[in-house]
Order: C-alpha cells, then structure tokens, then sequence
C-alpha cells in the first residue's frame, strides 16, 4: 500500500512502513518539505492512492466535510516516544490496510485501532 505520513509525525514511520514491503513518503519529502499545505498533501495522497497519516484535527474535518483524503489514519495517541508510536502502528498495520482498502478513516490510539 502507500502511505503519507504528514510532518508532526517522525520520518521513521515512513522508514517503519518501507522495512514492512509498503511505499512511504514523508511529506517533508515533497516539494515544498515541511511548507506542504494540507491541500496539496491530499491532492498528492489522491494522485497516488495513499493513506493519509497525520495528528493535524484538519484533516480529520476535511474528511468529515469533503470525503478527502479518500483514507485517512487519524494519529490520536497524545505526546509519544517516536519507538512507541512506531510499535502501536506496527502491532495494527495489518487490520488497517484490510480496512482501507476501499477508503475510509481510522483512528489510531495507544491501545486501539478506531474505525470511524
């Protein structure tokens, strides 16, 4: 599957995810880097058919609003160590891709995997 994962997220999740056989992009491997605008993200995320990774509410609401990011991973986990959120996306990556395959949001916390 491919993945982007938005930039308040670490670049070694998209490493974690590229180790497990999936195509990853940080979005501060894009253009613009860091400066990458949420619209532009998306447009990027439909233009490739990737899930969207991301802590940023925005997103959230554009999904809830517009339906896009067609697949959305809503990161809902608070402040945690990079190794922490790389295990509990690790430990659901499976039950995510089943889930997203057609589209959808999930969201992600410490001890559970929201389909919304």
């Amino acid at each position: 599957m491919n993945w982007l994962v938005d930039t308040q997220l670490p670049y070694q999740l998209a490493t974690a995810l590229k180790q497990r056989g999936h195509t990853a992009v940080h979005a501060s491997e894009l253009p613009a880097g860091h400066f990458t605008s949420d619209d532009a993200i998306i447009a990027y995320a439909e233009r490739t058919a990737s899930i969207v990774v991301t802590k940023d509410a925005d997103f959230l609401a554009a999904y809830e609003l517009k339906g896009s990011p067609k697949r959305l991973v809503y990161v809902s986990t608070g402040n945690i160590r990079n190794a922490d959120l790389i295990f509990v996306f690790m430990r659901y990556l499976d039950l995510m891709c089943d889930e997203l395959k057609a589209g959808g949001l999930l969201e992600l916390e410490r001890d559970a995997l929201i389909v919304r």
